[in-house]
């Protein structure tokens, strides 16, 4: 049995038996510090944040990020925005009985699988690249699937399919350096200007001024934090929004295109198919109660 540890309060975890287990977080508020007697592998799916541990060094995590959190180690999150989600997968890796074989040469792997010893000022943590990202998040949701559903055989598939997102992870790890926080604290500014102003135009000069970049740094340095561009990211905002809104409201599907940024209906209605995979019209028809994440699809 998985548990989890709350300063001096002990309460039993969710999980069954098999030590692994996997907990979506759709609002990731701030916490009060905590630890537990398994691993905490976290991926940051949207919104930003910091995360403090031991108390010290408060460090800022934005989507993309994955920390390694060890037994023992207290940790927190703090200055949380209202669209920070994550996935947190728990394990205790000497019960999971992975076979090995080759990626034990890999430098990243016993850190991923184990953390740092407790009492450390930091944690490995890295950023998923843009080329990467679609992967992982496929075999994240696959894992959460699995974990959520229980069919038969679910334990056999949630070890092999950790096993594969463990070997991507381990290809993706490079621990954080100054550049890269310098570049995400630039990038955050920008992604907080698209999400206030989504619905209106933005040139690029106006994201180039806000991140200190001009334009080729910017789109690059934009899309390995995030996954996807500018214009992309506005885009699924303006869905995401639009998606809400033809559950919650009344209105046509030009109306709602129109309250969402786009002047061109039919050209909502393309891109919100291609995106979503079903027309406004089917959306709201089948009144759809889906997570929505506008970094998971490329264009």
């Amino acid at each position: 049995m998985i548990y989890f540890k709350q300063l001096n309060v002990v309460s039993q975890g969710t999980a069954d038996k098999f030590p692994l287990f996997v907990r979506y977080v759709k609002k990731q508020e701030n916490c009060a510090a905590h630890y537990h007697d398994f691993v905490e592998l976290c991926i940051i799916l949207s919104g930003h944040g910091k995360h403090l541990l031991n108390e010290k060094n408060p460090a800022p995590i934005y989507p993309g990020d994955v920390l390694v959190i060890p037994r023992s180690t207290v940790h927190r999150f703090i200055d949380v925005s209202p669209d920070l989600s994550l996935t947190n997968i728990l394990y205790i890796p000497e019960k999971l009985q992975l076979p090995q074989l080759d990626i034990t040469f890999h430098p990243g792997f016993k850190n991923l699988l184990q953390g740092n010893a407790g009492g450390n000022s930091t944690v490995p943590a890295f950023h998923i690249p843009g080329t990467s990202w679609e992967n992982i998040i496929f075999l994240e949701e696959k894992l959460r699937k699995e974990s959520r559903e229980h069919l038969p055989g679910y334990r056999f598939n949630m070890l092999g399919t950790f096993m594969v997102l463990l070997g991507e992870l381990a290809r993706c790890y490079m621990p954080f350096s100054q550049t890269v926080r310098e570049s995400n604290d630039n990038i955050t500014k920008v992604t907080e200007h698209i999400r206030n102003n989504f619905k209106k135009n933005i040139p690029l000069n106006k994201l180039c001024s806000l991140s200190g970049m001009s334009k080729s740094p910017l789109l690059k340095h934009f899309k390995d934090a995030i996954g996807i561009t500018p214009l992309q990211y506005q885009l699924h905002l303006r869905i995401s929004e639009a998606a809400t809104l033809l559950n919650t409201s009344h209105g046509n599907v030009s109306e709602i295109a129109f309250q969402c940024g786009f002047t061109d209906s039919n050209y909502f209605s393309r891109q919100f198919k291609r995106i979503t995979g079903m027309s406004p019209s089917e959306y709201r028809k089948n009144n759809l109660q889906t997570e929505y994440n506008p970094q998971k699809r490329n264009e």
